[in-house]
This record gives structure tokens, sequence and C-alpha cells, in this order.
């Protein structure tokens, strides 16, 4: 817990509170702090840190990242003489600056006294930690501020000590801190973040770049699974700009950015594909009839797909630190912000688009079932997949419409596209299986469990697609319960509002 310490007071003694038998003080440690940011203090705006400490025992470069599940993040390097910050940090937030000139934006040098408070049995079972604070924001010509602070930490169960505590403080006049960060407020930046736009599609896309960033960092943590977020997040803002084109036309940018949004999923694609698989060959191998495996199976698996991964690796770190990425950034954050207002379809829109989108996969269901087998099945059934995904991150960018209806329209959609895509991880690992087969036949390899790995492929993608008509149907009336819904919200809307137009009353159940 954190207080605002007055003047130059000494803190009230705590001896005798709550099992305090007394106070051991330690020597005065003076602490100095560079922060380091970008002239738009973005990283600070973005809740994270970038310092240089000398002095005390965790001296050294920190990185101070926004919580993940309840947990901040925090990346630590020892001290050296460098006066910029280290490359091995600055890469990790590389999507926040995406180029931009770090320089030291505040220094703070805080003489610290810490007192240890000891129990009757001499065991400490706290502390108290006295700040005081000189603090030089050094964007412009800016006085230097002073203040003081009071740190309390006790262990989590001592919860009776850390209410005496602050009880006596209260009483004593020494309030608590206010929770915003006095770095921000230095820099006077306290609660100038820009709102989230309120505006459907405006939010979902800005909640698409907020991800981008997330598992870009993620990636750069060597994270599993970020290159596949960034790709979802970049399709699903490429989808919504696509799906709702006919009413974002006179948004200036929109067709540009859809363009790049295009050119970073494809760019990630193969890093996302070989992994997934590898992962998912490995697994059909694990589970093969072991008298069904001869030869080097596995080892011809790593093989093939082991140097394969590295490359597109280095693709992808390539792509991610590249000044078109970074410009892309730039370009989904500024559409998403300054077109707010115009990132509203009304209602009509609204159904519209979404109406074409349910056509559109109806259509493609069509093709599906008068296809012939083989290759001309194959991509129809990913032409509709393609189509199910579009339908559902409109109906996600839609969701402040009836919600409850449009979640129950996402989850039949999502049960759909999770069957079309197994199909067609299915027809992906065929591809996969017959390129190893013929490598294992150049080298007089036996050929024979590649066979049988091609075959419950085969398998595996037509149980996935067995219940499609029904799925499909399911989910068309989930998304026509929407379109009805909105219908009804609309004629609403206008019942009784003109007194020159009235409307029937619709009769009595």
């Amino acid at each position: 817990m954190t207080y605002d310490a007055p003047g130059s007071e000494s803190i009230p003694d705590l001896t005798g509170l709550a099992g305090i038998a007394e106070l051991s003080r330690e020597s005065v440690v003076t602490l100095r702090a560079t922060y380091f940011d970008t002239e738009d203090t973005r990283l600070l705006r973005a809740g994270i840190t970038l310092r240089r400490r000398a002095g005390g025992s965790d001296e050294g470069w920190h990185l101070k990242l926004p919580a993940v599940q309840d947990t901040r993040l925090e990346c630590l390097l020892p001290l050296d003489d460098r006066s910029t910050p280290p490359a091995e940090l600055t890469r990790l937030v590389a999507a926040r600056t995406r180029g931009r000139l770090l320089r030291s934006v505040a220094c703070i040098t805080t003489d610290r006294e810490t007192t240890k408070l000891i129990g009757a049995n001499g065991a400490p079972i706290g502390e108290v930690v006295v700040d005081s604070v000189l603090a030089r924001n050094l964007i412009g010509d800016r006085i230097p501020v002073s203040w003081r602070e009071v740190e309390v930490e006790v262990p989590a169960n001592s919860v009776a000590v850390m209410s005496a505590i602050d009880t006596h403080f209260a009483e004593c006049g020494i309030r608590r801190s206010d929770p915003g960060s006095k770095l921000a407020r230095l820099l006077e930046i306290d609660g100038d973040t820009p709102r989230a736009p309120s505006a459907p599609l405006a939010a979902f896309l800005r909640e698409q770049l907020e991800e981008i960033l997330q598992a870009d960092l993620a990636y750069r943590r060597k994270r599993p699974d970020a290159v596949h977020r960034i790709r979802v997040a970049a399709r699903r803002a490429s989808s919504v700009l696509t799906e709702f084109g006919s009413v974002l036309h006179h948004v200036s940018g929109g067709s540009e950015l859809n363009r790049e949004l295009h050119w970073l999923s494809a760019e990630l694609g193969p890093t996302r594909d070989l992994e997934v698989q590898q992962e998912r060959l490995g697994k059909l191998l694990a589970t093969t009839d072991p008298t069904l495996t001869i030869g080097p199976v596995a080892a011809r698996l790593r093989a093939h797909f082991g140097g394969a991964i590295i490359g597109a690796e280095e693709h992808a770190t390539t792509t991610l630190d590249a000044a078109r990425y970074w410009a892309l950034l730039d370009s989904l954050e500024t559409f998403a912000t300054t077109n707010s207002g115009a990132l509203e379809p009304d209602r009509a829109e609204m159904t519209a688009v979404l109406a074409h989108a349910v056509k559109r996969v109806s259509k493609s269901f069509g093709a599906v079932r008068s296809a012939k087998e083989g290759a001309p099945r194959e991509q129809a059934i990913h032409r509709m997949r393609k189509a199910a995904k579009r339908l559902r991150y409109a109906l996600e960018a839609s969701r402040g419409t009836a919600p409850r209806t449009v979640q129950r329209a996402i989850a039949k959609l999502t049960k759909l596209q999770n069957s079309l895509g197994e199909y067609q991880d299915s027809v992906v690992a065929r591809a996969h299986l017959l390129a190893l087969l013929r490598d294992s036949e150049l080298c007089s390899e036996d050929t024979f469990t590649f066979g049988v790995l091609y075959q419950r492929e085969v398998q595996i993608g037509e149980h996935a697609v067995r219940d499609l008509k029904n799925e499909w149907r399911r989910a068309e009336r989930a998304c026509q319960r929407i379109q009805d819904k909105q219908s009804t919200s609309r004629a609403n809307c206008f019942t009784g509002s003109d007194e020159r137009q009235q409307r029937p009353k619709p009769p009595q159940q």
C-alpha cells in the first residue's frame, strides 16, 4: 500500500501496533532512474516502462510490460555503461515504437529509507519504505518536482498488521496515494490516453490492433501460437474491411489498409502452416499401429519440416521488423481512431451486409454439393470455409446488436468453421505426405507407412464434413434470427413515429 507523506515530517511510530515490537532502520540508499520513451510517450500510454536504474539491489535495465492473465511481466538486464537502452529490450517493444527514436523522457532520483517491522519473536513481519523523490521531466524545459511517499509491505496473510497501520496513518493525516502512475503525471499524460472508439466497427478494428501488438510481443519472447494470433487478428480486420466495403467506400485509406493486411497474413502464413502440419502428422504417426510403421518415418518427418520451419521463422522475423509492417500498424491505428464516426453503419446497412454474407456461404455450400470428387470438391470446401469465416468475423464486429442472438450464431459458425478447417488441414497434410513419399522413394526407403497415413487423412477429412449440411443449416437459422430481430427493431423504431403513416398493429397473440 502506498501513501503520500506530508512534508519532511517523520513517519509516526508504529511500535505496539498489531504485534509490532520494534523498528529496525536501515541506511538510506540513493536510486537514480532514467526513463526512456518516444517523443509522444507511446510506451507509457500502453502501460510499458523502460528505465535504467543505478543503486539499490535491483539496479540494471528494466522493461515492465502490461499484465497478462493478472501477472505483470518484467525483463531485466544487468547495469552497464550504455546510455541508450539495449537492443535486447528495445526489440521487444518494436511494434509499439515502430522505428521512432527512444530518448530519455524523465529522470527520477530517490533517497530511500527502509524500516523493518519486527515482531515479538524477533522475526520481521513487514517493512515501511519512505522515498524522498526528485523528478525531472526531460521533454521540454520543465521545473523539477519533488514529493515524499511511503510504501508499506506486509505478507498477504498479515491483514491485521496492514489494517492497523492504515488506520493509524489515517488518524495522523497520511492518506493513500492516487492509483495513477506518478511517472504519467510527471509527463503530464495522466488521463490523456484516447478513449476507445464506441462505434462497433472502429472498436473491433482497435481490438485487432491491440491483439496484433500483444501477439507481436509474444512472438519476440518466443511464445507458442504468436504468429497464429497475429494472422487471425489481421484476417479479422481484413474481413471486416471487405464485408463492410460497400458502406465504408467513402472512408479514405480502407482499400490500401486491406491490401496491407492481406500482405501481412500471407507473409506469416508459411510459419503457421508448417508448425501445424508438423504437429499434426507427428501425432498421426504416434497414434498409428507400430506394426504399420516401416522405415525411418519419424526422421523423415523431422527432416521434411525442420529446415522449412527455420526458414519460415526467419522470414517472419524479417517481416515483423520491416518498415512496411510498422507502417501498416500506424495505418490501422489511424484508420480506427480518426474514422470512428464513419465506421458506424446504421442498422439497415448492417442487416444488408450480413444478409449478403449469409447468401455467399449458402451459395458456396451449394457449390460443394454439386462439385465433382477430388480437387474440385476440395477447392469448393475451401471456398466455403473462407466464406463462413468472413461471415463469422462480420458478426463479431457487429455484436453490439442483439448480442445474445449474435453470440449463438457465432457459436454455430465456429463449429462449422472448425469442421471445414479440419477438412482443409487434411487436404494440406495429404500434399505433405505425397511429397514425403516421393522423397522416400528417391532414397530407396519403404513408402508403405506414408500410404497408411495418407489414407487415414482421407478418412479424417471426410469424417470432418460428414454432417456439413446440418451444421450449415443450424448456423444459417441462427443468422436468420439476427436478421429477423434487426428487422423487428427497425420496424419498432418507425411504428407510431410519423402520424402521417400509421402502421397496422400486429394481431394479439
